[in-house]
Protein backbone atom coordinates (compact mmCIF):
# COMPACT_ATOMS: atom_id res chain seq x y z
CA UNK A 1 0.00 0.00 0.00
CA UNK A 2 1.51 3.37 -1.01
CA UNK A 3 2.40 5.83 1.75
CA UNK A 4 0.51 9.12 1.30
CA UNK A 5 2.09 11.04 4.18
CA UNK A 6 3.84 14.19 3.08
CA UNK A 7 7.59 14.07 2.41
CA UNK A 8 9.43 17.08 3.85
CA UNK A 9 12.96 18.29 3.21
CA UNK A 10 14.72 19.30 6.42
CA UNK A 11 16.87 22.08 4.92
CA UNK A 12 18.78 24.08 7.53
CA UNK A 13 17.98 21.46 10.17
CA UNK A 14 20.05 18.83 8.34
CA UNK A 15 22.61 18.77 11.18
CA UNK A 16 20.02 17.02 13.38
CA UNK A 17 20.19 13.97 11.11
CA UNK A 18 23.98 13.76 10.68
CA UNK A 19 26.56 11.73 12.56
CA UNK A 20 30.19 11.17 11.65
CA UNK A 21 31.42 7.68 10.85
CA UNK A 22 34.01 8.07 13.63
CA UNK A 23 31.45 9.15 16.26
CA UNK A 24 30.79 6.94 19.26
CA UNK A 25 27.59 4.93 18.95
CA UNK A 26 26.65 6.38 22.35
CA UNK A 27 26.24 9.82 20.76
CA UNK A 28 23.88 8.28 18.22
CA UNK A 29 21.64 6.71 20.85
CA UNK A 30 21.60 10.03 22.71
CA UNK A 31 20.36 11.86 19.60
CA UNK A 32 17.66 9.22 19.15
CA UNK A 33 16.65 9.62 22.79
CA UNK A 34 16.17 13.36 22.45
CA UNK A 35 14.49 13.55 19.05
CA UNK A 36 13.17 10.00 18.51
CA UNK A 37 15.00 9.68 15.17
CA UNK A 38 15.09 6.06 14.05
CA UNK A 39 17.72 6.52 11.35
CA UNK A 40 20.62 8.91 10.89
CA UNK A 41 22.89 9.80 7.98
CA UNK A 42 26.57 8.94 8.34
CA UNK A 43 29.15 11.29 6.80
CA UNK A 44 32.91 11.71 6.83
CA UNK A 45 34.78 14.77 8.11
CA UNK A 46 34.07 16.64 4.85
CA UNK A 47 30.38 15.82 4.79
CA UNK A 48 30.47 13.10 2.13
CA UNK A 49 27.81 10.40 2.41
CA UNK A 50 29.21 7.20 3.93
CA UNK A 51 26.05 5.36 4.99
CA UNK A 52 22.89 5.17 7.08
CA UNK A 53 22.57 3.78 10.58
CA UNK A 54 19.28 2.65 12.13
CA UNK A 55 18.01 0.88 15.21
CA UNK A 56 17.87 -2.28 13.07
CA UNK A 57 21.53 -1.93 12.08
CA UNK A 58 22.53 -1.71 15.76
CA UNK A 59 20.44 -4.77 16.63
CA UNK A 60 21.92 -6.76 13.73
CA UNK A 61 25.45 -5.89 14.86
CA UNK A 62 24.69 -6.98 18.44
CA UNK A 63 23.16 -10.25 17.24
CA UNK A 64 26.14 -11.04 15.02
CA UNK A 65 29.01 -9.93 17.28
CA UNK A 66 27.39 -10.40 20.73
CA UNK A 67 28.75 -7.01 21.78
CA UNK A 68 28.00 -3.32 21.35
CA UNK A 69 29.63 -1.43 18.46
CA UNK A 70 31.96 1.35 19.57
CA UNK A 71 32.03 3.52 16.45
CA UNK A 72 29.18 4.35 14.08
CA UNK A 73 30.97 2.98 10.99
CA UNK A 74 31.12 -0.51 12.52
CA UNK A 75 27.35 -0.95 12.38
CA UNK A 76 26.18 1.34 9.54
CA UNK A 77 24.70 0.34 6.19
CA UNK A 78 27.37 1.52 3.76
CA UNK A 79 25.16 1.17 0.67
CA UNK A 80 22.08 3.28 1.46
CA UNK A 81 19.34 4.59 -0.80
CA UNK A 82 19.91 8.26 -1.67
CA UNK A 83 18.88 10.88 -4.23
CA UNK A 84 20.79 13.66 -5.91
CA UNK A 85 19.63 17.23 -5.36
CA UNK A 86 19.38 17.72 -9.14
CA UNK A 87 16.49 15.26 -9.37
CA UNK A 88 15.03 14.98 -5.84
CA UNK A 89 11.64 16.25 -7.03
CA UNK A 90 11.57 13.88 -10.03
CA UNK A 91 11.40 10.68 -7.98
CA UNK A 92 8.40 11.50 -5.78
CA UNK A 93 6.84 8.04 -5.65
CA UNK A 94 10.08 6.24 -4.85
CA UNK A 95 11.14 8.96 -2.45
CA UNK A 96 7.80 8.81 -0.65
CA UNK A 97 8.19 5.07 -0.11
CA UNK A 98 11.85 5.22 0.98
CA UNK A 99 11.32 8.22 3.27
CA UNK A 100 8.48 6.40 5.01
CA UNK A 101 11.08 3.82 6.14
CA UNK A 102 13.60 6.37 7.42
CA UNK A 103 15.51 9.49 6.52
CA UNK A 104 16.79 9.69 2.92
CA UNK A 105 20.02 11.60 2.22
CA UNK A 106 20.11 14.15 -0.58
CA UNK A 107 23.60 14.61 -2.05
CA UNK A 108 25.19 16.95 -4.57
CA UNK A 109 27.43 15.96 -7.47
CA UNK A 110 30.40 15.68 -5.08
CA UNK A 111 28.44 13.18 -2.96
CA UNK A 112 28.18 15.65 -0.06
CA UNK A 113 24.97 15.54 1.97
CA UNK A 114 23.10 18.81 1.43
CA UNK A 115 19.58 17.88 2.54
CA UNK A 116 17.42 15.00 3.73
CA UNK A 117 13.90 13.76 3.04
CA UNK A 118 11.72 12.89 6.00
CA UNK A 119 8.07 11.79 6.20
CA UNK A 120 5.96 13.93 8.50
CA UNK A 121 6.89 16.98 10.53
CA UNK A 122 10.46 17.65 11.60
CA UNK A 123 10.79 16.12 15.07
CA UNK A 124 10.94 18.56 17.94
CA UNK A 125 10.85 18.21 21.71
CA UNK A 126 7.54 18.77 23.44
CA UNK A 127 6.50 22.30 24.31
CA UNK A 128 4.55 23.46 27.35
CA UNK A 129 2.89 26.58 28.68
CA UNK A 130 4.66 29.92 28.92
CA UNK A 131 3.91 30.58 32.61
CA UNK A 132 6.93 28.75 34.07
CA UNK A 133 10.65 29.27 34.53
CA UNK A 134 12.96 26.27 34.14
CA UNK A 135 16.10 26.38 36.26
CA UNK A 136 19.27 24.37 35.75
CA UNK A 137 22.09 24.41 38.30
CA UNK A 138 25.52 22.79 37.89
CA UNK A 139 28.59 22.90 40.16
CA UNK A 140 32.05 24.15 39.27
CA UNK A 141 35.10 21.99 40.02
CA UNK A 142 38.66 21.78 41.25
CA UNK A 143 41.19 19.26 39.99
CA UNK A 144 43.60 17.28 42.16
CA UNK A 145 45.66 15.62 39.42
CA UNK A 146 45.82 14.61 35.78
CA UNK A 147 44.24 17.71 34.24
CA UNK A 148 45.07 17.92 30.53
CA UNK A 149 45.03 14.16 29.93
CA UNK A 150 41.23 14.45 29.52
CA UNK A 151 41.56 16.05 26.08
CA UNK A 152 40.52 14.02 23.03
CA UNK A 153 43.66 14.95 21.12
CA UNK A 154 45.68 13.32 23.91
CA UNK A 155 43.75 10.20 24.83
CA UNK A 156 42.92 9.14 21.27
CA UNK A 157 46.44 7.62 21.23
CA UNK A 158 47.29 7.60 24.96
CA UNK A 159 45.75 6.97 28.35
CA UNK A 160 44.41 9.68 30.61
CA UNK A 161 43.26 9.93 34.21
CA UNK A 162 41.82 12.88 36.11
CA UNK A 163 40.87 13.11 39.77
CA UNK A 164 38.64 16.08 40.51
CA UNK A 165 35.74 17.20 42.67
CA UNK A 166 32.67 19.36 42.28
CA UNK A 167 32.52 22.35 44.61
CA UNK A 168 29.67 24.43 46.03
CA UNK A 169 30.11 27.23 43.51
CA UNK A 170 27.51 27.09 40.79
CA UNK A 171 26.36 28.09 37.34
CA UNK A 172 22.63 28.79 37.11
CA UNK A 173 20.58 29.02 33.93
CA UNK A 174 16.98 30.27 33.95
CA UNK A 175 14.77 29.72 30.88
CA UNK A 176 11.41 31.38 30.37
CA UNK A 177 9.32 30.89 27.24
CA UNK A 178 8.22 33.87 25.18
CA UNK A 179 5.09 34.36 23.13
CA UNK A 180 7.16 35.25 20.04
CA UNK A 181 10.21 33.53 18.49
CA UNK A 182 12.83 35.96 19.81
CA UNK A 183 15.71 34.59 21.90
CA UNK A 184 17.23 36.86 24.54
CA UNK A 185 20.34 35.92 26.50
CA UNK A 186 21.37 37.85 29.60
CA UNK A 187 24.61 36.87 31.28
CA UNK A 188 25.06 38.60 34.62
CA UNK A 189 28.48 36.96 35.05
CA UNK A 190 29.92 38.36 31.84
CA UNK A 191 27.61 41.42 31.90
CA UNK A 192 26.29 40.87 28.39
CA UNK A 193 22.85 40.93 26.84
CA UNK A 194 21.98 39.53 23.41
CA UNK A 195 18.76 39.49 21.42
CA UNK A 196 18.42 37.11 18.45
CA UNK A 197 15.54 36.90 16.01
CA UNK A 198 16.69 33.60 14.50
CA UNK A 199 19.15 30.87 15.51
CA UNK A 200 21.60 30.56 12.62
CA UNK A 201 24.18 27.89 11.85
CA UNK A 202 27.01 30.45 11.96
CA UNK A 203 26.52 31.39 15.62
CA UNK A 204 28.93 29.59 17.97
CA UNK A 205 27.91 30.86 21.42
CA UNK A 206 27.47 28.02 23.97
CA UNK A 207 23.90 29.00 24.81
CA UNK A 208 22.91 29.35 21.16
CA UNK A 209 24.60 26.05 20.31
CA UNK A 210 22.68 24.36 23.12
CA UNK A 211 19.34 25.78 22.01
CA UNK A 212 19.99 24.64 18.45
CA UNK A 213 20.92 21.16 19.68
CA UNK A 214 17.44 20.85 21.20
CA UNK A 215 15.82 22.02 17.94
CA UNK A 216 14.24 24.99 19.71
CA UNK A 217 11.21 26.34 17.82
CA UNK A 218 9.92 28.92 20.28
CA UNK A 219 11.24 32.14 21.73
CA UNK A 220 12.90 32.07 25.15
CA UNK A 221 14.54 34.34 27.68
CA UNK A 222 17.76 32.79 28.96
CA UNK A 223 19.43 34.22 32.06
CA UNK A 224 22.87 33.10 33.27
CA UNK A 225 24.34 33.63 36.72
CA UNK A 226 27.66 31.97 37.55
CA UNK A 227 29.67 32.14 40.77
CA UNK A 228 32.94 32.50 38.84
CA UNK A 229 33.76 34.32 35.60
CA UNK A 230 34.76 32.55 32.40
CA UNK A 231 38.50 31.89 32.37
CA UNK A 232 38.67 31.29 36.12
CA UNK A 233 40.02 27.73 35.81
CA UNK A 234 36.99 26.26 37.61
CA UNK A 235 35.20 24.96 34.52
CA UNK A 236 32.58 27.71 34.55
CA UNK A 237 31.64 27.60 30.86
CA UNK A 238 31.08 23.84 31.03
CA UNK A 239 28.93 24.26 34.13
CA UNK A 240 26.84 26.88 32.32
CA UNK A 241 26.40 24.47 29.40
CA UNK A 242 25.46 21.63 31.77
CA UNK A 243 22.96 23.81 33.64
CA UNK A 244 21.43 24.81 30.29
CA UNK A 245 21.00 21.15 29.32
CA UNK A 246 19.33 20.33 32.64
CA UNK A 247 16.88 23.22 32.24
CA UNK A 248 16.08 22.27 28.63
CA UNK A 249 15.63 18.60 29.54
CA UNK A 250 13.14 19.63 32.19
CA UNK A 251 11.34 21.90 29.74
CA UNK A 252 11.02 19.15 27.13
CA UNK A 253 10.53 16.26 29.58
CA UNK A 254 13.72 14.43 28.57
CA UNK A 255 15.47 12.11 31.02
CA UNK A 256 19.23 11.77 30.59
CA UNK A 257 21.80 9.98 32.74
CA UNK A 258 24.78 11.83 34.18
CA UNK A 259 26.96 10.34 31.46
CA UNK A 260 24.56 11.39 28.73
CA UNK A 261 24.42 14.93 30.14
CA UNK A 262 28.23 15.23 30.27
CA UNK A 263 28.57 13.80 26.73
CA UNK A 264 25.98 16.22 25.39
CA UNK A 265 27.62 19.16 27.19
CA UNK A 266 30.97 18.21 25.65
CA UNK A 267 29.39 17.99 22.19
CA UNK A 268 27.74 21.40 22.51
CA UNK A 269 30.74 23.23 23.98
CA UNK A 270 33.68 21.58 22.27
CA UNK A 271 32.23 20.60 18.89
CA UNK A 272 29.29 22.90 18.16
CA UNK A 273 30.57 26.06 19.87
CA UNK A 274 34.19 25.12 19.00
CA UNK A 275 35.65 25.96 22.41
CA UNK A 276 38.76 23.85 22.88
CA UNK A 277 39.28 21.89 26.08
CA UNK A 278 38.84 18.56 27.79
CA UNK A 279 36.09 16.44 29.29
CA UNK A 280 36.66 16.76 33.05
CA UNK A 281 34.64 19.97 33.51
CA UNK A 282 31.44 18.54 32.01
CA UNK A 283 31.86 15.30 33.97
CA UNK A 284 32.27 17.05 37.33
CA UNK A 285 29.36 19.40 36.60
CA UNK A 286 27.08 16.47 35.73
CA UNK A 287 28.01 13.94 38.42
CA UNK A 288 29.07 16.05 41.42
CA UNK A 289 31.15 14.58 44.24
CA UNK A 290 34.73 13.27 44.20
CA UNK A 291 35.49 11.61 40.88
CA UNK A 292 38.16 9.57 39.19
CA UNK A 293 37.85 9.26 35.42
CA UNK A 294 39.85 7.11 33.00
CA UNK A 295 40.15 8.24 29.39
CA UNK A 296 41.00 6.18 26.32
CA UNK A 297 40.01 6.06 22.65
CA UNK A 298 37.59 3.22 23.44
CA UNK A 299 35.99 4.42 26.65
CA UNK A 300 35.55 7.20 29.18
CA UNK A 301 34.70 5.71 32.57
CA UNK A 302 33.88 7.73 35.68
CA UNK A 303 33.71 6.44 39.24
CA UNK A 304 32.35 8.46 42.15
CA UNK A 305 34.71 7.91 45.08
CA UNK A 306 33.49 7.38 48.63
CA UNK A 307 35.69 9.69 50.71
CA UNK A 308 36.53 8.92 54.32
CA UNK A 309 35.07 11.47 56.78
CA UNK A 310 38.49 12.27 58.21
CA UNK A 311 39.85 12.99 54.73
CA UNK A 312 36.82 15.12 53.90
CA UNK A 313 37.26 17.15 57.10
CA UNK A 314 40.92 17.73 56.30
CA UNK A 315 40.05 18.94 52.81
CA UNK A 316 37.43 21.48 53.90
CA UNK A 317 39.73 22.68 56.70
CA UNK A 318 42.97 23.08 54.75
CA UNK A 319 42.02 23.98 51.15
CA UNK A 320 41.72 27.57 49.96
CA UNK A 321 40.76 29.16 46.66
CA UNK A 322 42.85 32.27 46.05
CA UNK A 323 42.02 34.71 43.25
CA UNK A 324 45.02 35.17 40.98
CA UNK A 325 43.65 38.51 39.86
CA UNK A 326 43.30 37.66 36.17
CA UNK A 327 41.27 35.42 33.90
CA UNK A 328 42.52 33.68 30.79
CA UNK A 329 41.46 32.13 27.47
CA UNK A 330 41.80 28.41 28.17
CA UNK A 331 40.60 27.53 24.67
CA UNK A 332 43.61 29.28 23.13
CA UNK A 333 46.00 27.37 25.40
CA UNK A 334 44.39 24.05 24.51
CA UNK A 335 44.85 24.82 20.81
CA UNK A 336 48.56 25.32 21.51
CA UNK A 337 48.71 22.02 23.39
CA UNK A 338 47.00 20.18 20.53
CA UNK A 339 49.61 21.47 18.10
CA UNK A 340 52.33 20.11 20.43
CA UNK A 341 50.83 16.67 21.03
CA UNK A 342 53.24 14.87 18.69
CA UNK A 343 56.28 16.51 20.30
CA UNK A 344 58.25 13.96 22.36
CA UNK A 345 59.01 16.41 25.19
CA UNK A 346 55.34 17.35 25.43
CA UNK A 347 54.34 13.68 25.51
CA UNK A 348 56.81 13.04 28.31
CA UNK A 349 55.30 15.90 30.34
CA UNK A 350 51.78 14.64 29.73
CA UNK A 351 52.66 11.15 30.91
CA UNK A 352 54.08 12.62 34.12
CA UNK A 353 50.88 14.63 34.56
CA UNK A 354 48.83 11.46 34.13
CA UNK A 355 50.91 9.91 36.91
CA UNK A 356 49.77 12.81 39.09
CA UNK A 357 46.21 11.64 38.49
CA UNK A 358 47.11 8.04 39.36
CA UNK A 359 48.87 9.16 42.53
CA UNK A 360 45.94 11.36 43.58
CA UNK A 361 43.53 8.47 43.08
CA UNK A 362 45.67 6.19 45.26
CA UNK A 363 45.78 8.81 48.01
CA UNK A 364 42.03 9.25 48.11
CA UNK A 365 41.23 5.55 47.93
CA UNK A 366 43.77 4.79 50.68
CA UNK A 367 42.41 7.59 52.86
CA UNK A 368 45.85 9.18 53.16
CA UNK A 369 46.27 12.68 51.70
CA UNK A 370 49.29 13.85 53.70
CA UNK A 371 51.32 14.21 50.51
CA UNK A 372 48.60 15.98 48.55
CA UNK A 373 50.31 19.40 48.99
CA UNK A 374 53.48 17.97 47.43
CA UNK A 375 51.39 16.76 44.52
CA UNK A 376 50.03 20.29 44.02
CA UNK A 377 53.56 21.71 43.87
CA UNK A 378 54.79 19.08 41.44
CA UNK A 379 51.72 19.45 39.22
CA UNK A 380 52.25 23.21 39.07
CA UNK A 381 55.90 22.84 38.10
CA UNK A 382 55.04 20.33 35.38
CA UNK A 383 52.23 22.48 34.03
CA UNK A 384 54.53 25.48 33.65
CA UNK A 385 56.82 23.41 31.42
CA UNK A 386 53.99 22.80 28.94
CA UNK A 387 53.83 26.37 27.64
CA UNK A 388 55.26 29.80 28.36
CA UNK A 389 51.66 31.06 28.44
CA UNK A 390 50.81 28.97 31.52
CA UNK A 391 52.43 31.37 33.93
CA UNK A 392 54.09 34.77 34.01
CA UNK A 393 56.37 36.61 36.46
CA UNK A 394 53.41 37.96 38.44
CA UNK A 395 51.82 34.54 38.87
CA UNK A 396 55.17 32.97 39.80
CA UNK A 397 55.78 35.69 42.36
CA UNK A 398 52.27 35.32 43.79
CA UNK A 399 52.59 31.54 44.13
CA UNK A 400 55.96 31.93 45.87
CA UNK A 401 54.47 34.51 48.23
CA UNK A 402 51.62 32.16 49.17
CA UNK A 403 54.26 29.57 50.03
CA UNK A 404 56.13 31.99 52.27
CA UNK A 405 52.90 32.88 54.08
CA UNK A 406 52.11 29.27 54.92
CA UNK A 407 50.81 27.35 51.89
CA UNK A 408 52.59 23.98 51.72
CA UNK A 409 51.06 23.15 48.33
CA UNK A 410 49.98 25.55 45.58
CA UNK A 411 48.76 25.01 42.02
CA UNK A 412 46.98 27.10 39.42
CA UNK A 413 43.64 25.60 38.40
CA UNK A 414 42.54 25.16 34.80
CA UNK A 415 44.60 25.39 31.64
CA UNK A 416 46.77 28.18 33.04
CA UNK A 417 47.40 31.87 32.51
CA UNK A 418 45.24 33.11 35.40
CA UNK A 419 42.13 32.34 37.40
CA UNK A 420 42.39 30.72 40.85
CA UNK A 421 45.19 29.16 42.85
CA UNK A 422 44.35 26.11 44.93
CA UNK A 423 46.36 26.25 48.16
CA UNK A 424 46.79 23.77 50.98
CA UNK A 425 47.49 25.40 54.35
CA UNK A 426 47.94 23.24 57.45
CA UNK A 427 45.88 24.34 60.44
CA UNK A 428 48.83 25.62 62.56
CA UNK A 429 49.89 27.92 59.69
CA UNK A 430 46.48 29.40 58.96
CA UNK A 431 46.53 32.30 61.41
CA UNK A 432 49.57 33.85 59.75
CA UNK A 433 48.32 32.92 56.27
CA UNK A 434 44.93 34.57 56.73
CA UNK A 435 46.51 37.61 58.35
CA UNK A 436 48.79 38.10 55.31
CA UNK A 437 45.88 37.70 52.89
CA UNK A 438 43.90 40.29 54.84
CA UNK A 439 46.83 42.73 55.03
CA UNK A 440 47.31 42.49 51.26
CA UNK A 441 43.56 42.62 50.45
CA UNK A 442 43.67 39.29 48.63
CA UNK A 443 40.37 37.52 47.99
CA UNK A 444 40.07 33.95 49.21
CA UNK A 445 37.42 31.30 49.85
CA UNK A 446 37.33 28.09 51.78
CA UNK A 447 36.09 25.12 49.78
CA UNK A 448 32.84 23.26 50.34
CA UNK A 449 32.13 20.30 48.05
CA UNK A 450 29.03 19.51 46.06
CA UNK A 451 27.77 15.91 46.06
CA UNK A 452 24.61 16.16 43.97
CA UNK A 453 25.89 17.27 40.58
CA UNK A 454 23.62 19.07 38.11
CA UNK A 455 19.96 19.47 39.06
CA UNK A 456 16.89 21.26 37.71
CA UNK A 457 13.54 22.46 38.94
CA UNK A 458 10.58 24.51 37.82
CA UNK A 459 9.28 27.83 39.16
CA UNK A 460 5.63 28.62 38.52
CA UNK A 461 4.91 32.30 37.86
Amino acid sequence: MPNNRKVNFVGVNISLFLVKETDFVESLTLTNKIFNLKSLIVVDELGHLKGIITDGDLKAYRDMHLTEPVYVHEAMNSNPFFVRNSNKFLTEDVLNFEASRGVVPVVNDENKVVDAAYVGELPAPKSETISEVYVGLAPLRISFGGGGTDTSYWFKNNSGKVVNAAIAKYARVFIKKRSDKTVTITDYTGTRSTTIDKLSASQSDIIIAGLKKFNLKLGVEVTIVCDAPNGSGLGGSSSVCTALIKALCLMFDINLTNKEVSNLAYSIERIDAQISGGWQDQIAASYGGFLTTNFSALEISTVKMDIDNRVYNELISCLFLIRAGTTRDGSSLHKDFERSVENSDFQHLMKQIMMMGITAEKMFLAGNIQKLPNLFNKSWELKKLMSKKISNPNLDKFAAQLGKWGSSGTKLLGAGGGGYFLAWVNLPDQHNFLEKLSDNQIEFERIIFDHRGAVSWKIKL
